[in-house]
């Protein structure tokens, strides 16, 4: 991870926890996508931690964003992670060190320092699972990527067979 990410993680640890995915997101359109995982899976532990402890939570503001940010910006992260089993891995452990190091100033760890352990201890047994069925993630992610492979192939076959009028109906859509 780059020495610029780290001091950008830095000044988003005294910012709402949506700004972590704004991050990921600004340094995937980089190319740097390690970063953008450490980042995003860091945000999402610490949204994580700020939902289960802000008093003034409601789910459908802060939980709805949440889970938003998390599908749009976890497709494309675990995307790239998972055809690395070993990075993945990597930028998980690398994610949650620094959220155990590393206080949450927006809303301090202090606040609820049991929670914020809890936290930490669910991603690690996410981490540990991995660790322990590592082959059958394997298998399961290599599926994935045949099958998306393969719709892709379909799309560009049946884009091909259209006429050049219905490719430019589509274009104007």
């Amino acid at each position: 991870v780059d020495s610029k990410t780290f001091e950008k993680v830095k000044s988003l640890d005294k910012e709402h926890p949506s700004k972590y995915f704004e991050e990921a997101t600004h340094l995937f359109k980089e190319a740097k996508y390690n970063d953008a995982a450490f980042v995003y899976y860091l945000g999402r532990l610490r949204y994580r931690y700020y939902n289960s402890v802000n008093p003034k939570y409601q789910a459908s503001d802060d939980g709805a964003l949440a889970a938003s940010l998390q599908y749009v910006v976890g497709e494309m992260v675990n995307l790239f992670l998972k055809t690395n089993f070993d990075n993945f891995v990597s930028a998980l452990k690398f994610s949650c060190d620094y959220y155990l190091k590393n206080d949450y100033t927006f809303y301090s760890r202090t606040k609820n320092p049991v929670k914020y352990e809890e936290i930490a201890k669910g991603f690690s047994s996410l981490i540990e699972d991995l660790e322990t069925n590592k082959r059958k993630y394997e298998k399961e992610w290599n599926e994935e990527k045949i099958e998306m492979i393969t719709n892709i192939d379909k799309a560009i076959d049946e884009y091909n067979k259209m006429t050049p009028e219905e490719k430019k109906r589509l274009k104007n859509n």
